[in-house]
Formats: C-alpha cells, sequence, structure tokens
C-alpha cells in the first residue's frame, strides 16, 4: 500500500483525506491558491514526502489544485467511473465529500501502478483549446436543439425566434472555428 491522498474537489472547496500506515486523516481546504498552500502546509505537517495524489476528472475543478500540487507530488487524475466502480466493490454507499475523499484515497493507495497515469504538466494553451473544443460542442448542441424546436413549432412568431437563435448560434459557431484556426496557426 502506498502513501495516498484523495481529493474530493467542488467549485469552492476540496475534501482530503490523507491516508498513510492504515491511519486517515481528513481537512477540508478552499479550491484556490490559499486552499492548495494551506494543504502543502498540512501535509507538511506528516513528515512524508511520498504521498500519490489521486482525485477525479470531474469538470474543470481539479485543474488548478493539481498543476499546483503536481510540481512537489505524483499527480493521478482518474476517471469517476473507475471510482464509482471501486465504491460499488467495496459496498461504499456513503455519499459525502469527506467519505469520497477517503475512498478517493483508498483507491489511490491500492490500485496497480497500470491503473494509476501520472498526469504531465498541461499548458495554457492546452486548457485554452480544451475550453474552446467544449464552447464549439455545446454550441453544436444548441443548435441542434434550436432545430429541433423550429421544426416541432407551430406558430410563425416562435418560428422566427428559433430561425433568429439559429443564425445567432451559427455566427457564434464560425467565431469559434475562427479562433481554433487562428491558434492553430500560431501553434
Amino acid at each position: 500500500m502506498r502513501n495516498a491522498l484523495g481529493l474530493d474537489i467542488s467549485h469552492k472547496t476540496f475534501d482530503a483525506a490523507l491516508l498513510i500506515d492504515g491511519v486517515v486523516k481528513t481537512a477540508k481546504f478552499e479550491n484556490g491558491i490559499k486552499g492548495f498552500e494551506k494543504l502543502k502546509g498540512w501535509l507538511d505537517n506528516f513528515n512524508c514526502s511520498d504521498i500519490h495524489i489521486c482525485m477525479e476528472a470531474t469538470g474543470n475543478y481539479f485543474e488548478d489544485v493539481a498543476d499546483y500540487m503536481g510540481k512537489d507530488y505524483r499527480i493521478s487524475v482518474i476517471n469517476p467511473l473507475k471510482i464509482s466502480d471501486y465504491a460499488k466493490s467495496r459496498f461504499a454507499r456513503t455519499k459525502t465529500d469527506k467519505q469520497d475523499a477517503k475512498l478517493i484515497a483508498e483507491y489511490c493507495s491500492t490500485a496497480l501502478p497500470k491503473d494509476l497515469p501520472l498526469r504531465k504538466p498541461v499548458s495554457k494553451a492546452h486548457y485554452r483549446l480544451k475550453r474552446v473544443l467544449a464552447l464549439q460542442e455545446q454550441l453544436i448542441e444548441s443548435q441542434t436543439a434550436e432545430k429541433n424546436r423550429l421544426s416541432a413549432a407551430k406558430d410563425e412568431f416562435v418560428k422566427q425566434i428559433h430561425r433568429e437563435n439559429i443564425v445567432h448560434i451559427q455566427k457564434q459557431l464560425s467565431l469559434v472555428r475562427a479562433e481554433m484556426e487562428k491558434n492553430h496557426a500560431v501553434s
């Protein structure tokens, strides 16, 4: 078993569960630079430099803490389905942030090395491209929904609003594509 820190991360805070030699210590921190610094100080209190940190890949809330802590620790960002399957195998039913952090720490402590891929540093350009691609996907979904609404609409006024929305979304998609081409040309 390896020393492990499980993080359950939300928009404003994250719960931490540190598992060292079978003993679990927990704490809660602000999801921001002050919280990351406090987490680092908290870990320093345990005089253990060999800690593997795991967190779930949910949204983008994990990115900043992973980047910050990745300078000094091994970081693995795990697919939430793997953690969910692990929880089922442990018959874990309690669903609190603190319990989730403990579960992630247990997974991190006992998983095979092949199941803990180390996270590599990510560039700002990569993050930006990821976000622009996500925006493109959201706009395409919105456009499809508007087209479906237009197709189902029976009132001419309602149809006109949907047509205008589709035109607006198409303009936004053009801007997104131009931005992607501009950034592709730069790199």
